[in-house]
């Protein structure tokens, strides 16, 4: 967790606020980002290599609120 509140942090030194993530939805490393209370904002199907598979997009409208935890 450590290496993505650096990431933050050199975001918001760039004053940018809001971030996105994208992961498949049977990655179970998704479970990371809703811990850390990000939100599902959107849902798309994608192809790779001939499956269509769920694609998940999750965002922080505020990273400072990560930050500042």
């Amino acid at each position: 967790m450590i290496w993505l509140l650096e990431g933050f942090k050199r975001f918001l030194d760039l004053s940018i606020h809001t971030v996105q993530v994208e992961v498949l939805a049977e990655n179970n490393s998704r479970l990371f980002y809703e811990r850390l209370r990000a939100k599902v904002v959107e849902k798309k199907d994608i192809q790779i290599d001939g499956d269509v598979l769920d694609l998940l997009v999750y965002e922080w409208k505020n990273i400072i609120e990560v930050v500042q935890t």
